[in-house]
């Protein structure tokens, strides 16, 4: 299919393209975080039929977060808060007639998710974690958190490899030998964002926490996650799990980044 009409919502510190596809009664928000273009991501094969199905229960909307794709770039040395993230996420729903909706947040952006389904409870009907988790480094009360040098090591790669072949077989280890799928994805890291806005962006996600927020979701909750994911060990979802009160979590087989690039079965 043709890729839907993107359109842009105005927030108080710039525009942020989103689409709307499909309709129906429910809602449903996707966030994709920083590897994301709208205008681009229709050339998968995969994530078109991932959309259309994601469609096929109501009202799908996708959007670019500011500093990511075709939205309005951010100064990276003072990059925005959770709070100022879940704004740009209501103007969203606000220029797509949204009243609540469900919410699908992968990878780095399941923290807006969850600080926004916790700020937002009347906004929010259901939560939906891909890869993600509440916080990635380690602390005392967090060890199943990464250690300083792996997290420095991780931004190194990301600085050193973004919008590469190489890159892309890191995110997608079951399409590392599939030669024209990672052209295509590199290209897309390429187009999401600069090795620069990469690192510090994954950098500042790295170091947030939003476990504060966990108690405060009370909408039902599923969270996914792969089993071998590399960048994010299982027992991120686990905590996850523990923490918001009645949650489901479903472990999946695989390690790759994105569930919208899965092959077809």
């Amino acid at each position: 299919m043709a890729a839907p009409q993107t359109r842009y919502a105005k927030s108080p510190r710039g525009y942020i393209a989103y689409q709307v596809v499909g309709v129906g009664p429910l809602d449903l928000v996707y966030m994709g975080g920083l590897v994301s273009q709208l205008d681009l991501v229709w050339e998968f094969p995969e994530a078109e039929r991932y959309f259309q199905r994601l469609a096929s229960f109501g009202r799908l909307i996708l959007f670019d977060r500011r500093g990511t794709g075709i939205s309005d770039p951010l100064p990276l040395d003072v990059l925005p808060g959770w709070d100022e993230w879940s704004e740009d996420l209501r103007m969203v729903m606000d220029a797509a007639g949204c009243k609540r909706a469900a919410l699908l947040g992968e990878r780095d952006s399941g923290g807006v998710a969850m600080q926004f389904a916790a700020r937002y409870p009347e906004l929010v009907s259901n939560l939906i974690l891909a890869n993600s988790s509440a916080r990635f480094a380690w602390a005392k009360d967090y060890p199943c958190g990464e250690q300083q040098q792996v997290i420095d090591q991780l931004e190194k790669t990301i600085r050193q490899n973004w919008g590469t072949e190489r890159m892309a077989a890191l995110a997608m280890p079951s399409r590392a030998n599939d030669v024209a799928f990672l052209r295509v994805a590199a290209r897309f890291q390429r187009a999401s964002a600069t090795p620069n806005t990469a690192s510090k962006q994954y950098r500042y996600f790295f170091d947030r926490d939003v476990r504060e927020a966990l108690p405060k979701i009370l909408c039902p909750t599923l969270i996914m996650h792969r089993r071998e994911y590399p960048f994010l060990k299982l027992d991120h979802a686990r905590y996850l799990q523990h923490a918001i009160k009645g949650s489901k979590l479903i472990e999946i087989d695989g390690g790759d980044s994105f569930f919208s690039h899965d092959r077809a079965d």
